[in-house]
């Protein structure tokens, strides 16, 4: 595969699919149903946070520092590890 994201496809994926989250975490059928339900509102708001952690990550996003959500963010999906393989060309 020619894609620069090949590397770490198999790991997007999981994160993708919701399989790196805890277990109980949240179903993804019931995020589908509250996401939808928000957006069909008469006037629904300009930032939907559904799903397993999303008023702490959005918490996290005013307190903590930017370059550290990035980082975790950057090492939780594999985005990383990516980097790195650039970086060595």
């Amino acid at each position: 595969e020619s894609s620069l994201y090949a590397p770490i496809k198999l790991k997007v994926e999981q994160v993708m699919r919701g399989e790196t989250n805890p277990p109980g975490g949240h179903s993804r059928d019931l995020w589908a149903k509250r996401v939808v339900n928000d957006l069909l509102k008469t006037s629904p708001s300009p930032y939907v946070r559904r799903g397993f952690l999303a008023v702490m990550l959005w918490l996290v996003s005013i307190w903590v520092p930017s370059w550290i959500v990035d980082y975790g963010f950057l090492q939780s999906t594999g985005l990383g590890k990516l980097k790195t393989i650039i970086q060595a060309g």
